[in-house]
């Protein structure tokens, strides 16, 4: 569930009554690492990806940031330089919103401010996660998990319509495009995940992450 739809109508149509609207081509820098800028974007169609790139030039890839998503909003919470940054995936549309904005909007409606502070708490927990696997689990099974939480789930099954690249997906899980390769057939052979082009099935995701958790201990 996006940041919009933890929203009321009211409080929605008065977020976005607020903000103005602007369109990035695929690829366009929406956010620059490092710049002073403070303003909010929300998503309103189309997909962003935040990301950071080391001084080696590693990719690594945290936050995909999808319709009714909302990013930007920590520099214009604390006035700090931006700590990632920001690119379209695909035509993006957001609206913008200035931090005086953001910060009226937070003070005059409660509905609003509740909904950033669950979205933050989801950020912390989503990324506390991640430093976890990072630090201590081994490529499979950060993949693996990886693969979980882009599942759409239907009872025990879960489809991923299109998966993104090999290299987009090493990113994401610190790793190198080759190692994804290698474990997601792997992963295939075992009967864990179906392929079919871009499409993965997973046939039970309670093996799948039975296999995680065995692979864990």
């Amino acid at each position: 569930m996006g940041f919009l739809d933890e929203l009321t109508a009211c409080d929605r149509a008065v977020l976005l009554t607020s903000a103005r609207r602007v369109v990035y081509r695929d690829g366009a820098e929406i956010i620059v690492h490092g710049d002073r800028s403070r303003e909010t974007f929300v998503v309103l169609d189309g997909a962003a990806m935040a990301t950071l790139v080391s001084l080696e030039g590693r990719f690594v890839a945290y936050r995909t940031i999808g319709p009714g998503d909302v990013f930007g909003e920590l520099a214009a919470l604390t006035g700090a330089p931006r700590n990632a940054w920001v690119h379209a995936r695909g035509s993006v549309e957001v609206g913008v919103l200035g931090a005086d904005v953001l910060e009226r909007v937070i003070v005059e409606r409660p509905g609003i401010a509740l909904a950033l502070c669950r979205h933050l708490a989801g950020m912390v927990a989503d990324l506390t996660e991640r430093v976890f696997e990072h630090t201590a689990l081994p490529v499979r099974q950060r993949l693996a998990r990886e693969l979980v939480r882009r599942a759409a789930a239907n009872g025990d099954c879960a489809v991923i319509e299109r998966l993104s690249p090999h290299a987009e997906l090493a990113a994401f899980i610190g790793t190198h495009r080759e190692a994804v390769t290698k474990e997601l057939s792997a992963l295939a052979r075992e009967g864990l995940i179906h392929r079919d082009g871009r499409a993965v099935r997973i046939p039970s995701l309670r093996a799948l992450e039975s296999a995680i958790a065995g692979a864990e201990h």
